[in-house]
């Protein structure tokens, strides 16, 4: 099981307008929710033909609309979205059982934790056999915005549970050095145009290959423009070579021009010339080079810190000078 967080919006009406509509192949099928933060009283236009998008889209944004108005500044990022799927070989599941996860997802991530009456709002919506969409919203009911730290980590290790509680496929605990999946549109853009693989798995398996058979990286990329990658070096005014953009041929973006993503794989290492040097020498054609500085001790900068004096009964009474005459007795 997948549970996918992405990245926070700000348009809860248009969110539910694609979790409702068709989809973009009109895969979406019979969309209604399974749960929610306080399923009495929800509209569901999946089920309810006279709740509407808007409707609920206010009932959802409540918190964040007098949040705004009490504070004067508007929420932008409120719209929390996680779609949960399941692998294709798992059981069917029914709308309670999706239920009873959406409701331990949304614990794990801090969204509504287990007990809390003031967490945030959120339901979550089913319009395929295969996976659900929780939609939340950021804005808790006493107006503070929840503790989303690491949130992605915790809903994986919910997911796990949830594979063994269920009899689902088990999928080992990551280790946030995988591979990246690629998204719905990367495989919906690879299936448009006949492509087996999308434009990213392309290139990353064409760089792989490369890489052990290159010994700089001028090497490298002309091992690439070898292949049939496209390449757009960027280089300093010195002509050195500073990065790479890698694109493969025939991949435009919406604008009709060629999508060209920046290369990670290779970092070309810097020039003996361009090594740091001793202390006071300049590099060959650059700024002086300056040698890394120690740590200050932290007594070292408090006398920037403002003091507090302590109250006027616990001050001390100050010392008489050692140079000054004491005073003769009459």
């Amino acid at each position: 099981m997948i549970a996918a967080i992405k990245q926070a919006g700000s348009n809860t009406r248009g969110l539910l307008a694609y979790l409702y509509g068709p989809g973009r192949q009109d895969e979406h099928l019979d969309p209604h929710v399974v749960a929610g933060f306080a399923m009495l009283g929800m509209p569901d236009p999946g089920r309810d033909e006279n709740a509407t998008l808007t409707e609920l889209a206010r009932h959802l944004d409540e918190p964040v609309r007098l949040r705004n108005s009490e504070f004067g500044k508007k929420v932008t990022d409120h719209v929390w979205h996680c779609p949960v799927r399941a692998a294709p070989e798992d059981r069917y599941l029914s709308d309670a059982e999706w239920g009873e996860i959406a409701q331990r997802i949304v614990e794990a991530a801090g969204i509504a934790p287990a007990g809390d009456d003031l967490a945030c709002r959120w339901i979550a919506v089913r319009h395929a056999d295969d996976h659900i969409h929780i939609l939340a919203t950021t804005v808790r009911e006493d107006g503070r915005r929840p503790k989303l730290h690491d949130s992605g980590l915790r809903v994986g290790d919910a997911c796990r549970e949830i594979e063994k509680d269920y009899g689902l496929r088990q999928l080992k605990k990551g280790d946030r050095t995988g591979i990246r999946r690629p998204t719905q549109a990367e495989m919906h853009k690879a299936k448009r145009l006949g492509w087996e693989q999308t434009s990213p798995a392309w290139l990353e398996d064409r760089i792989r290959a490369a890489i052990p058979h290159a010994k700089s990286a001028e090497e490298l990329l002309a091992y690439l423009e070898a292949d049939g990658i496209l390449i757009k070096a960027r280089r300093g005014s010195s002509g050195d070579l500073l990065g790479y953009a890698a694109g493969r041929p025939g991949d435009l973006n919406s604008k009709d021009e060629q999508d060209l993503p920046p290369g990670q794989e290779d970092r070309p290492r810097p020039h003996p010339a361009q090594a740091p040097g001793p202390p006071g020498k300049r590099r060959a054609g650059g700024a002086p080079h300056r040698p890394p500085q120690p740590p200050q001790h932290p007594l070292a900068t408090s006398h920037r810190r403002r003091r507090h004096l302590p109250h006027r009964s616990h001050r001390r009474l100050p010392r008489p000078s050692p140079h000054r005459r004491p005073r003769r007795a009459d």
